[in-house]
């Protein structure tokens, strides 16, 4: 299962990461920990294959979007948070892994939340993959927004 670290330019781990605690061990070179303790060094969790991320430097605090590569029918690109769990291996986008949204059964209300949420999500057709990010910023427009580059 994919993750994000953040450490510290010389190593350390930030205070306010967000697996600090009693609950926690450094995982250091190893990457793993005793049963029932996570990594102080995780910032989120869920990822299958978190392959570029964009940074908004402009943001009030900076905001970063992950591009993650899906297995079979969902390609991410998800809004950087503490915390997160963005559902590898249970979910793929907005579905459980390997189904589409095609005739599911909470399509609609599956698709409502797409338009809520800041992440993006595209359904994988002729071979096409996530491949890169950028955060625009343009002078016409209100909001900043994020675009995904996608390679066939």
């Amino acid at each position: 299962m994919g993750k994000i670290l953040r450490i510290t330019r010389d190593g350390g781990i930030p205070p306010n990461n967000p697996f600090m605690g009693a609950n926690s061990a450094r995982c250091a070179l190893t990457g793993r920990t005793t049963a029932g303790k996570h990594c102080q060094e995780t910032f989120a969790t869920g990822l299958r294959n978190p392959f570029r991320m964009a940074f908004d430097p402009n943001a009030a605090s900076t905001r970063f979007f992950i591009n993650d590569v899906g297995q079979i029918t969902w390609e991410e690109i998800n809004l950087g948070q503490a915390g997160a769990d963005y559902g590898w291996n249970l979910r793929e986008g907005p579905c459980p892994t390997g189904q589409s949204l095609a005739g599911h059964v909470y399509r609609r209300l599956l698709l409502r939340r797409l338009r809520l949420r800041q992440d993006i999500y595209a359904e994988k057709t002729g071979g096409r993959r996530i491949c890169g990010a950028a955060v625009r910023h343009c002078a016409r427009q209100a909001k900043r927004r994020a675009h995904g580059v996608w390679s066939t």
